[in-house]
């Protein structure tokens, strides 16, 4: 897995680097720019094939023909980037956000990648039958059976289960989807979870 976290100036190159990322987190001073035609050439670096992808043809063709820089929140509208925070926590953010996922088992986390970039350009049908046979293969597997059963004993126990009301995080207040946070100084140390529920002390 890869994650791309800019604090700047992601024009041309920088920006493909990013495109070709599975996760992207900006600053919110950070820019994205296509300028190539600007220059007499095009993007060759995934700017007309990954970035018609994940924003779509139409402000694909937009960005790329008009050559202007975006900014991070703009990048964030169009599907560009997964998420901005401020300046001076970018690092302490993506570093979170990379410990979170690394968290889950390191076969899934590929398994289900798999699945989204073969699947991508599939008919339906075809992706559906490539999806379930990845599931199969890794459903089977030992160590999966194991992390299953033991998520289901805890849940059995009352760890999980949904409350009636959420509301917002305390530690973030501004965010609106689940929160991770990780105990400073060392941000790869155990995981707190921030989200309070409205049924919570």
């Amino acid at each position: 897995m890869s994650a791309a976290a800019n604090n700047g100036q992601a024009w041309g190159g920088g920006s493909e680097l990013s495109w070709a990322c599975d996760l992207r987190i900006a600053a919110e001073s950070a820019t994205y720019g296509q300028p190539e035609v600007a220059l007499g050439i095009i993007p060759g670096g995934g700017g007309t094939t990954r970035l018609a992808r994940l924003i779509g043809f139409t402000k694909c063709m937009e960005m790329i023909l008009d050559c202007r820089p975006i900014g991070a929140r703009e990048a964030l509208a169009i599907g560009a980037i997964n998420e901005v925070v401020p300046d001076e926590r970018l690092r302490e953010e993506a570093i979170a956000w990379a410990a979170h996922i690394a968290r889950w088992p390191r076969r899934a986390l590929a398994a289900a990648k798999r699945s989204l970039v073969e699947g991508h350009d599939l008919p339906l049908s075809a992706a559906r039958r490539n999806e379930r046979q990845i599931f199969a293969d890794i459903a089977r597997r030992p160590e999966a059976l194991d992390v299953m059963r033991r998520a289901q004993a805890r849940y059995d126990a009352g760890a999980g289960r949904i409350p009636s009301r959420l509301s917002a995080c305390r530690v973030h207040p501004g965010r609106r989807r689940p929160c991770t946070t990780w105990t400073r100084p060392r941000p790869m140390s155990s995981p707190r979870e921030c989200w309070t529920f409205g049924n919570a002390a």
